[in-house]
């Protein structure tokens, strides 16, 4: 059975680097081939960050969008080197998301077009505004892949996301055919915790690496 050859391109709600994913499809599965992380420039999150708070002028938004977009596609190239990929996937940087309002919206940075040009395939991305756009909530990659990858027929199986922001897939395979999916968020996760070290360290460090920071049990004055 013949594969396809995809790159997939994330980047979460944490900003710290990007994560790349080079895998084999096909009807049985995902096979990962390769596996890499490009932490960002310095300067780069920082203009990440400023977005996300919304301290970015339209002006600076549009730069970073296509700053991000070529640092996306020079990371990319510079890894895979002759090895070609037959699509790939972008998700870009979220700097607004609010799924639940009366009219829902979305945003991510990154610009496509570079990642297209630099690796001369088709790129597929905006996977949140279509989902929005269809009755979702603007997630629908994660459901996909749990339900693939950890879904067991004749069981019932939950998956928790731990991220940036934390969600739930409910997977119910008992009633055999399809499996019944239902997918949420339960609120923030690692976002806030990265947010109290770079508070309390005042930006030395970035997150709680292992945890040895909280397993202190102790309540930290800021620098």
């Amino acid at each position: 059975m013949k594969s396809k050859l995809v790159l997939g391109i994330m980047s979460g709600t944490s900003i710290d680097g990007v994560d790349y994913a080079l895998c084999a499809i096909n009807e049985r599965g995902v096979t990962l081939k390769k596996f890499w992380q490009v932490k960002f420039p310095s300067k780069l999150q920082r203009c990440l960050h400023e977005a996300a708070r919304g301290d970015s002028t339209s002006h600076e938004t549009a730069q970073l969008h296509h700053d991000l977009g070529r640092f996306y596609a020079e990371s990319a190239k510079r890894v895979l080197g002759k090895t070609k990929p037959e699509l790939a996937g972008l998700h870009g940087q979220t700097i607004f998301h609010h799924p639940h309002a009366a009219a829902p919206a979305t945003f991510q940075l990154g610009e496509p077009a570079y990642l297209a040009e630099t690796l001369r395939v088709p790129v597929v991305s905006n996977f949140r505004e279509a989902d929005l756009a269809a009755g979702g909530q603007g997630a629908p990659l994660a459901t996909l892949f749990h339900q693939r990858v950890f879904g067991q027929r004749g069981r019932h199986v939950c998956v928790n996301n731990l991220g940036g922001i934390s969600n739930v897939t409910s997977i119910d395979w008992r009633a055999g055919g399809q499996p019944a999916l239902t997918a949420f968020d339960t609120g923030p996760g690692n976002v806030l915790l990265d947010l109290a070290m770079r508070h309390f360290t005042c930006g030395k460090k970035l997150c709680d690496h292992n945890g040895a920071w909280a397993s202190r049990g102790k309540h930290w004055k800021r620098c």
